[in-house]
């Protein structure tokens, strides 16, 4: 179920945030999606000094400029660059102009240390990396969690969000 998001007004309105539940077998075992969305926003928009979330935040620039803050410094995300935040971590990202991009709040399985192997060489932006996967494929991934699923699908879905993770991996390692 597709929920816009109101709540910010630097956000558009045809913005959207959803949740996920995914079976407590899945939470245990597998990588696991809670959230996603698609978020247009203006250069009001920021997020400051985050740090309480036990996720790892993607974001897929779509278009325009976001820039991201980690303790790995400041970089700024354009049209096809993945961010990757470890969200346990101090974050700071914001829109220094117009931003448009997707977002998946990914956890379990090795999201961290995947993620932190590919910081380890590119930092918290790897650039082209949305290239890999459509935003659309990304969304399918997404779209596909939010009913409730068998435990043969959210498996699916684990690989699937695993593949996305490890391709960056091999992109940035090419």
């Amino acid at each position: 179920m597709e929920n816009r998001y109101t709540e910010d007004k630097a956000i558009e309105s045809r913005s959207t945030i959803n949740f996920v539940t995914p079976s407590e077998w899945a939470m245990k075992n597998l990588t696991w999606l809670q959230q996603y969305g698609h978020f247009t926003c203006d250069s009001h928009y920021s997020v400051l000094n985050r740090h309480s979330m036990q996720s790892l935040l993607c974001i897929i620039t779509l278009d325009g400029v976001g820039a991201v803050r980690t303790a790995l410094g400041t970089r700024m995300a354009r049209a096809g660059d993945v961010v990757l935040i470890d969200c346990r971590e101090l974050h700071e990202y914001w829109a220094p102009e117009y931003w448009e991009f997707d977002w998946l709040h990914i956890h379990g399985g090795p999201v961290y240390e995947i993620a932190h192997m590919i910081q380890d060489i590119s930092g918290n932006v790897v650039t082209g990396g949305g290239n890999l996967y459509s935003a659309q494929s990304l969304r399918s991934i997404a779209e596909g969690s939010a009913i409730r699923l068998s435990r043969l699908q959210e498996a699916n879905v684990s690989r699937q969000l695993n593949d996305f993770l490890v391709d960056l991996l091999n992109h940035v390692t090419a």
